[in-house]
């Protein structure tokens, strides 16, 4: 007896086959369960071997390594927390798993302090001292009086927010600079004047022939008269060009803004129109003494862009400009300029004190800036948050300090102190949170964390940037609470959620107000497709009788090739058709698993490759 010969063409054809995943099983007289891509097979279901069909697993199972402890999951539920706001204002999306900083940031606040770790609270309200108009000066370097001026009306401002009427020498005095512990200098219009700490005036330096503004910097006067620049000591006398000038800018149309120092040299910072430029100046060493060296170019800003104001603090340049507020870094006759740290709006004044620099802004607020908390790889870019703010106020002219109290110069509204009251109220926003992806999420629950024994915090929430939505307030706790999100008019799930939490004072008892330790918000994934997995006991044998009509099917090697194009198939890992001829399903798979149960032994005769497949496909419609 002759052996069949496996390489000639086998007896029941596979299809007209092109590419395998693309291609699609064709019915054709022979009548089969199911086809895969364009390979049919009849089903082999039994006890041992079921056809199965189950949802695919939606919720991967890992080990919990988040720096965060408990956000991977507990109880299937997803976490995300956040107890920790000093990083500032500033980001959109919260996604504290990317380690990019945005742990301890947030999108908005307004009327709260969250450099107070751990908690956020209401800030203190700014009392106004003394009525001012558009043209106002204010100088408090942390002493226990500080000079406001509005117009001609010079006032020593006291801790207590006593304010004392004083009249400094010369006519038309404008321009305020402070000699620590001892003097405050006032321009006028031929010279400079001297008032103390108790209000005596004195005149120190005249015969000049225009306007001048004093600045005290490396235990010298600078005084600046239209583009020069002298330098004169607090002995006093006449002012004489030949022996007192200093420098002139060569610029006819130049402003000096500010003149400052830092641990080896003096900073000027000027402009002319929209074009500014730092200068420095140290001292070297000649044969007549110690004296300062002409002023080189240090900083230029870039075009468009000019210094409204300057402030140094420790080896820090703190420089407003029209677009924003930007710090620099010295080192010696050097300067390194950071990035723009806020671009919404320009600034007007600064002032530091601790770890923070204060800047004044417009409409009445003032912003935050932490010097040692950096948000981004540049490290000049720092963590900053609105903080104090007068309503109803134009540019804030002046920042400082009364002792420790925080102490503005506002347009249309005049000098303002720290009071022991807080603000009525006060927001903190917190960036979206999609937990990393944008498929949809069932939001459940908020647990809010914190003391709100006095006052309250109101709980909104928004699924897009600024439409918020009022859910509940919470009061009388000191602790935890649990909130449901359910937000008016918006139907969960949603790809993303951010909260508002709005703080309200004590009604009683106006210095107490609520205290926030931090939020965490629980969720579950809601897809909108899941996946399903199919799991087919399917007969691979090199001959098999279809049931329709009892036809016999198939040849030597009918099995094994089927195998190896379901295996071929499968390597190709992109989707393909499966069809259930029985229900007239069609859908996009890919193979997830195959498994071959050889059953059929061999003999004399036959090779008998074959026995029973069990696949499992994926969906991927």
């Amino acid at each position: 007896m002759v052996a069949p010969d496996i390489t000639e063409g086998l007896p029941t054809p596979l299809g007209g086959r092109t590419n395998p995943q693309s291609a699609i099983y064709r019915v054709t007289r022979d009548a089969f369960d199911v086809a895969i891509g364009d390979l049919p097979f009849n089903l082999y279901a039994s006890v041992d071997h079921p056809y199965e069909r189950s949802s695919a697993q939606m919720r991967k199972d890992q080990f919990d390594a988040s720096r965060l402890v408990g956000e991977q999951s507990l109880d299937e539920w997803w976490l995300r927390s956040q107890t920790d706001f000093s990083g500032g204002d500033g980001i959109t999306y919260y996604e504290p798993l990317e380690g990019e900083g945005s742990e301890t940031r947030f999108y908005d606040s307004r009327g709260v302090n969250v450099f107070d770790f751990p908690e956020v609270r209401l800030l203190n309200e700014q009392a106004t001292v003394f009525a001012g108009g558009a043209d106002l000066e204010f100088v408090g370097i942390g002493e226990p009086g500080g000079l406001f001026r509005t117009g001609n009306s010079f006032r020593i401002i006291g801790e207590n927010g006593s304010v004392t009427a004083v009249t400094p020498f010369g006519t038309t005095p404008r321009g305020i600079a402070r000699v620590p512990g001892h003097n405050w200098l006032v321009g006028h219009s031929t010279g400079i004047g001297r008032l103390s700490s108790t209000g005596v005036a004195q005149s120190l330096w005249t015969g000049a022939t225009g306007a001048m503004t004093p600045y005290w910097a490396k235990d010298r006067i600078w005084a600046v008269q239209g583009t020069k620049i002298y330098q004169l000591t607090l002995a006093g006398g006449a002012v004489v060009d030949g022996t007192h000038l200093f420098y002139t800018h060569p610029s006819t149309s130049w402003d000096w803004i500010s003149i400052v120092e830092t641990g080896s040299a003096a900073w000027m910072a000027g402009r002319q129109g929209a074009y500014s430029t730092v200068y420095v100046t140290t001292v070297e060493d000649t044969d007549a003494g110690p004296e300062f060296t002409q002023p080189a170019v240090a900083l230029r800003m870039p075009a468009g862009e000019y210094v409204t104001a300057m402030q140094s603090y420790l080896d820090f340049l703190l420089i407003c400009t029209n677009l924003g507020f930007r710090v620099a870094i010295t080192d010696g006759d050097r300067a390194q300029l950071g990035p723009l740290i806020w671009d919404d709006q320009g600034s007007f004044s600064a002032s530091a004190r601790g770890e923070y620099a204060y800047v004044g802004l417009a409409n009445g607020l003032t912003r935050r800036v932490a010097l040692g908390i950096v948000t981004s790889p540049d490290e000049l870019q720092f963590a900053w948050a609105n903080d104090a703010e007068v309503p109803g106020g134009g540019n804030v002219t002046a920042v400082g300090f009364v002792g420790s109290k925080l102490t503005l110069a506002v347009n249309d509204i005049g000098c303002s102190l720290q009071s022991g009251n807080l603000v009525q109220s006060g927001y903190l926003t917190t960036g979206f949170v999609r937990f990393g992806t944008m498929e949809p999420k069932y939001f459940a629950a908020a647990k809010i964390v914190g003391d709100v024994t006095n006052g309250s915090i109101g709980i909104a929430g928004a699924t897009t940037i600024d439409a918020y939505s009022e859910i509940t307030d919470v009061a009388n706790f000191n602790g935890s609470t649990e909130v449901a999100l359910n937000l008016p008019g918006a139907q969960s799930p949603w790809e993303k959620l951010s909260l508002r939490f709005t703080f309200q004072r004590d009604s009683s008892t106006l210095s107490l107000g609520p205290k926030l330790d931090g939020y965490q918000l629980r969720a579950l994934p809601a897809p909108s497709r899941r996946q399903e997995l199919i799991s087919l006991p399917l007969m691979c044998k090199d001959r098999e009788t279809v049931a329709s009509g009892g036809t016999s099917l198939g040849g030597d090697g009918f099995a094994y090739a089927r195998f190896s194009d379901l295996k071929a198939l499968e390597r190709t890992g992109v989707p393909f058709v499966y069809q259930d001829f029985r229900t007239g399903e069609a859908r996009s798979v890919t193979i997830e698993q195959v498994l071959f149960v050889g059953q059929d032994p061999p003999d004399r005769n036959q090779k008998n490759f074959g026995g029973v497949l069990q696949v499992t496909l994926r969906t991927a419609d």
